[in-house]
């Protein structure tokens, strides 16, 4: 495959990409943190790589946002984004035809994420959850933890990403 400059990637031509209906997970950039003001990483990432997510012919990309539950190490955005949720909604806003919201879970706080659940899956726009496998959300996915949490996501119907290795 090539560009229109005639660049060569070693890709299938890009009507066979197309006839794929990629749909990516872990693509998209500044997945740990989208910025100190809760977005402006998030979005310059995207732009920068907005040229390969094309010429991939990308459909979809899975966005894992943080919704202030302890899934990053980084307490001052935690705090901002509980109190300003709408900055969640951004990147979606951005690129509604794009994005599939997913909220990462923090199984160690049982309670916040049921929270989530109702407040991000269940009254939408969220369509699943993200576990992730390190940082201090992480949590052996057999820990019992879990438990409630999946049960719930799976009332809501809602997709399960976990992320581990242990």
């Amino acid at each position: 495959m090539s560009d229109d400059e005639g660049t060569v990637f070693g890709l299938p031509s890009a009507e066979q990409l197309k006839r794929y209906r990629i749909w990516d997970s872990y693509f998209l950039p500044s997945h740990g943190h989208p910025g100190a003001d809760g977005s402006s990483q998030l979005f310059a990432d995207v732009e920068r790589s907005m040229r390969a997510i094309e010429i991939g012919r990308i459909e979809k990309l899975c966005f894992f946002t943080h919704v202030g539950i302890g899934t990053t190490p980084d307490a001052d955005f935690e705090k901002m984004i509980r109190a300003r949720p709408e900055l969640v909604l951004k990147p979606l806003e951005r690129w509604p035809e794009m994005l599939l919201g997913m909220i990462q879970l923090n199984a160690n706080e049982v309670r916040a994420s049921l929270d989530a659940l109702d407040r991000w899956l269940r009254d939408g726009p969220m369509l699943g959850v993200y576990f992730p496998g390190g940082g201090p959300a992480a949590l052996a996915c057999s820990h019992r933890n879990f438990d409630p949490l999946v049960e719930r996501i799976t009332e809501l119907k809602g997709v399960i990403m976990q992320h581990t290795w242990f």
